[in-house]
């Protein structure tokens, strides 16, 4: 919702706007928090967590493309059609 206001607010400035959200992604961070085993987050298997590679590539992908029917949208890095449609434009 955020992304499609400011790009109502500034697309007719050349503004590209995305919102990326990358879930839960396998970091330091989460490694501690899982060690500890007592909350939601650790109940996750570990191969669900995104790496932070997949995001950069996602990013950089948009920056690349600048993909005009997805301007003002939330995208989810966990997105199969997402993650392929920025894979085969490399």
């Amino acid at each position: 919702m955020l992304s499609r206001s400011v790009l109502n607010e500034y697309g007719k400035e050349g503004v590209s706007v995305y919102s990326l959200l990358p879930g839960l992604v396998d970091t330091e961070m989460q490694a501690r928090i899982r060690s500890q085993g007592v909350n939601e987050i650790s109940r996750i298997p570990q191969k669900k967590l995104a790496s932070p590679e997949l995001s950069a590539g996602v990013i950089a992908w948009l920056a690349d493309t600048l993909p005009r029917d997805l301007m003002g949208s939330d995208l989810s890095v966990n997105d199969a059609g997402l993650l392929e449609r920025a894979s085969t434009t490399k």
